[in-house]
């Protein structure tokens, strides 16, 4: 509530300095767009836009309505759809405020070159907008009311920023986004968003374990969850991975800044350990036409939580959960990499980048040929955790 609070904060002061700008009476007559979802509907006007719009009339006023509402427009293309907003709403949008576009799952199963090509041309459109897609239509993210805050894009913009900390996803924003899809590899990976009901789902799960609850009236069901990552080539969604394989791909991109793992004790309990530092060197081995991997990946932990009663004071159960850890953190790496080479069949990965950094030269060889040889590369994981804190409580019986 505290981040809603500051960007509602910051907004206020977008429209004290607007009529500096265009004078005492342009502030009755913008929209300042917060968020903007992409949507494939078919038929003659096939893009489908939503976007999310703060009234700053309304923010001065305090009219019961509300400050924010959401608007829709249909057009041909991206830019014409852009264009038909004025027949909805007629004001003028500002789109520098922007902070999150959303591709709708068919949208982004299509090809997103259009909106790419628009938001490299506009000025107006930042380079700092985090890209995300959804499971299904945009427009349902876009005008979702979130459990905590009632402006959901200021609310993806505020987990988007929090999970480079706790590395749950591969937050991207639209620079990065925008120069993977034009470059040699055109791959890239984007945050698949989900609007989930999270009562629904924790009541029934209450209800299992014989605690019933009675929905609420009150309560706002809806959360959003980025549990997984849609995968991009030449421009297009070709396939999801999940949570798992997801983190593993952080590993590999050396953006791991965080994380819990859940291993177990000397009981199979839980036992949670926090990884709070990461790094991963990636070197590539080439012998003729034939390319290999050695991944390299360190880290720090700390051990957060034990359900049983492990002693940490041992190095024998130091060593054992050090080794479950690393198992566990190999396994998601293997398992990424897997799905890039058999299923996907594309470097999403990074070998090939890797390769084009460290030699250039043998890059240039072999690029052209490169989707044939990154499916046989083959690969050696090492990971090696040092478990700094163990969280030593003293026993008082």
């Amino acid at each position: 509530m505290a981040q809603m609070n500051k960007w509602i904060l910051l907004l206020m002061s977008i429209i004290i300095i607007l009529p500096g700008c265009w004078g005492s009476n342009e502030v009755d007559k913008i929209g300042i767009v917060v968020g903007l979802g992409i949507d494939y509907v078919g038929g003659d006007s096939p893009i489908l836009l939503t976007a999310q719009v703060v009234d700053p009339g309304a923010m001065e006023s305090q009219d019961d309505s509300g400050p924010f509402f959401v608007i829709t427009s249909e057009g041909r293309t991206f830019f014409d759809a852009i264009q038909n907003f004025t027949r909805h709403y007629p004001r003028r949008l500002i789109f520098s405020h922007n902070k999150v576009i959303v591709m709708g799952g068919k949208y982004a199963e299509k090809d997103v070159t259009e909106v790419i090509d628009y938001i490299d041309r506009d000025r107006e459109f930042r380079e700092n907008i985090w890209v995300l897609t959804a499971a299904g239509a945009a427009k349902e993210v876009i005008q979702t009311e979130l459990a905590i805050e009632t402006l959901p894009t200021i609310g993806i913009h505020i987990i988007m920023k929090e999970i480079q900390r706790t590395a749950f996803a591969n937050p991207i924003q639209y620079y990065d986004f925008s120069n993977r899809m034009k470059g040699e590899m055109e791959v890239s990976a984007v945050p698949l968003i989900t609007i989930v009901d999270r009562e629904s789902k924790v009541n029934e799960q209450l209800a299992k374990s014989g605690e019933p609850v009675e929905r609420t009236a009150f309560t706002t069901n809806k959360e959003i969850s980025l549990e997984q990552t849609s995968i991009f080539k030449n421009r297009k969604k070709i396939g999801t991975i999940d949570q798992n394989a997801s983190r593993g791909l952080l590993w590999l991109r050396n953006k791991l800044n965080g994380g819990t793992v859940i291993i177990t004790g000397n009981t199979e309990e839980a036992v949670s350990v926090q990884i709070t530092e990461g790094k991963t060197t990636i070197t590539p081995v080439v012998n003729g036409d034939q390319v290999s991997m050695t991944i390299d990946c360190e880290g720090v932990a700390t051990i957060r939580e034990v359900e049983d009663d492990s002693d940490l004071g041992d190095p024998k159960v130091i060593s054992d959960l050090k080794k479950q850890l690393e198992e566990q953190l190999t396994a998601r790496i293997r398992q990424v990499i897997e799905i890039a080479q058999q299923e996907l069949k594309t470097d999403f990965v990074g070998f090939g980048q890797h390769l084009y950094n460290k030699q250039p030269e043998e890059w240039r060889r072999l690029n052209d040929r490169w989707e044939e040889i990154f499916p046989e590369i083959a690969y050696e994981i090492n990971v090696d955790i040092t478990i700094e804190s163990v969280g030593l409580i003293t026993n008082f019986d």
